[in-house]
C-alpha cells in the first residue's frame, strides 16, 4: 500500500472531523478537504516549486497541531509535550529541505 492510501485511508477513519470555518476553507469538511488533497496531488509535476509544495503541506501540518491544540483535554501531559515537539521537529525538517531547494 502507498503511502497516499495509508494517508487517505487514515483520515476517513477519523472519528469526527474537528474542522472549524476559521481554519480555513479547505479544511471545513472532509470531502472538501480530500478533494482538495487530490487536485492538489493530481497537478503535481516534475520540477514543481519545491517551496512551493513545502507552504502547501505546512498549511495542513499547521491545521492539524491547532486542531490537536484545541482538543488537548483528550492528552495527558507528556503526550502533549511529545505531541508539540514532534511538530517543531517536522516544522524543521520541512525548513531546512526547503533551504537546501533554494541553494541547489
Amino acid at each position: 500500500m502507498d503511502f497516499r492510501s495509508v494517508v487517505d485511508r487514515n483520515i476517513e477513519e477519523l472519528e469526527f472531523w474537528p474542522g472549524l470555518e476559521s481554519d480555513g476553507r479547505m479544511f471545513k469538511n472532509y470531502q472538501l478537504f480530500a478533494a482538495v488533497l487530490n487536485k492538489h496531488r493530481s497537478e503535481l509535476k516534475p520540477g514543481k516549486n519545491f517551496v512551493d509544495e513545502t507552504q502547501f503541506y505546512m498549511n495542513i501540518l499547521d491545521t492539524l497541531f491547532a486542531w490537536i491544540h484545541r482538543e488537548m483535554s483528550l492528552f495527558d501531559e507528556d503526550d502533549w509535550r511529545h505531541l508539540q515537539a514532534y511538530g517543531y521537529l517536522i516544522a524543521a525538517i520541512n525548513f531546512i529541505g526547503a533551504e537546501q531547494a533554494r541553494l541547489n
